[in-house]
């Protein structure tokens, strides 16, 4: 689970505007988190402050989520 807080991080555009969909992404990903943990259900959580709802973002973590995804225990 990873989120950002919507405003511009290193991965964004010189002058990128401040994110609205990012804040509210994060949120719901920190209720679900606790939701998750709550269960005694495991998850990994990278909550990595800067950062706007776009694609970088997106590649970067799904980087960082394959060998998980991929492992076929």
């Amino acid at each position: 689970m990873s989120a950002g807080d919507g405003r511009p991080g290193r991965l964004d555009a010189p002058y990128t505007p401040p994110d609205d969909i990012e804040p509210t992404v994060l949120r719901q990903s920190r209720a679900f988190v606790r939701c998750l943990r709550a269960e005694g259900i495991p998850v990994r959580v990278d909550f990595y402050r800067r950062g706007t709802h776009d694609w970088p973002y997106w590649e970067r973590e799904l980087r960082r989520a394959l060998p998980t995804l991929l492992d076929r225990e």
